[in-house]
């Protein structure tokens, strides 16, 4: 990845019920210089002051909830599972934004069993995640029972989301191969709702099942699937890109098809938002999994960070 200039890089949760956090608690909070001990303030205005909410909230920190709910399960494939659970309607709009995650975990496990899991879609009152059971704590929800632990919401799933948010009534180009089609979805439901024609192109990759392709279809989306994304849906992708000069591109996989479809993006109007394929264990920025140098400045915490990457960047 390119390094990135420091003013595109803000705090997902700066301004919302979730700040300040711990990070503004210890003195490392990146957006608000007054919380990381300097002088004077130099913050990216997010229309809510973190300084002042720490110093009038007496220094409280704004967890984020933990609840045991009731899910579904629905076997995908060999090792890929569907959970579906339902939220109290005040929760919804909170899961409802692209780029969101949650923590979940049995409720027999104990809390270092926590995995982070993107929200696929929610409907009506009903939150859908897909997860591949490979490792020690995903493996662990194929044997629980129909009670686990959910965490969150967090929000920095994809980079900067805001593009999805603004953008109205232009073409936008979605890819999504293996996993990163869970974070699809919502991307594109948000540019839905702004106008947006969207063309969404879809490959199994390591999941070996396209699982979104319907959805996606339902709510209105032009969608390509291929059975491999390098040696059929570059070219797909390719002659979208050169025909739509889309304003956005949504792509979420593996750095190296991050990598190909930016460098097939045409030119300075289009805009890149990408899935954080990031190591991650905590979520409140405190574990240090994440931490990126990428930003020419001190480290930061990934999962709570949006930014914009360089036009046409890698």
């Amino acid at each position: 990845m390119r390094k990135l200039a420091q003013w595109s890089l803000k705090c997902v949760d700066a301004g919302s019920e979730y700040c300040p956090c711990y990070l503004a608690e210890n003195g490392h909070c990146f957006v608000c210089s007054l919380l990381a001990g300097a002088e004077s303030c130099d913050c990216r205005w997010s229309g809510s002051c973190s300084y002042l909410n720490y110093w009038f909230g007496s220094g409280a920190i704004a967890n984020r909830s933990e609840r045991t709910v009731i899910v579904k399960k629905q076997r995908l494939g060999s090792n890929l599972l569907k959970i579906r659970f339902s939220l109290e309607a005040e929760w919804l709009p909170s899961y409802s934004q692209a780029g969101t995650f949650l923590f979940i975990r049995p409720a027999f496990a104990p809390s270092s069993a926590a995995v982070p899991i993107s929200v696929v879609d929610v409907s009506g009152n009903e939150v859908c995640l897909v997860v591949k059971c490979v490792g020690p704590k995903t493996s662990l929800l194929l044997a629980a029972d129909d009670r686990v632990v959910i965490r969150g919401p967090y929000f920095s799933g994809l980079t900067d989301t805001q593009i999805l948010k603004t953008t109205r009534n232009e073409e936008a180009v979605l890819v999504a191969g293996g996993m990163g089609q869970s974070a699809i979805v919502m991307a594109a439901k948000a540019l839905l709702r702004g106008g947006n024609t969207i063309k969404v192109c879809l490959a199994p990759g390591s999941a070996n099942l396209v699982y979104v392709g319907e959805k996606l279809r339902s709510y209105g989306a032009e969608v390509e699937e291929v059975a491999s994304m390098r040696p059929f849906g570059l070219r797909v992708i390719a002659g979208w890109l050169t025909q739509l000069k889309p304003a956005v591109v949504v792509c979420a996989g593996p750095e190296v098809l991050q990598a190909a479809v930016s460098a097939l993006a045409p030119g300075s109007r289009t805009e890149f938002v990408r899935s954080q394929n990031i190591t991650m264990c905590c979520g409140d920025g405190l574990c240090g999994s994440c931490l990126s140098v990428h930003f020419g400045q001190e480290r930061i915490p990934l999962c709570k960070a949006q930014y914009r990457l360089s036009k046409g960047g890698n």
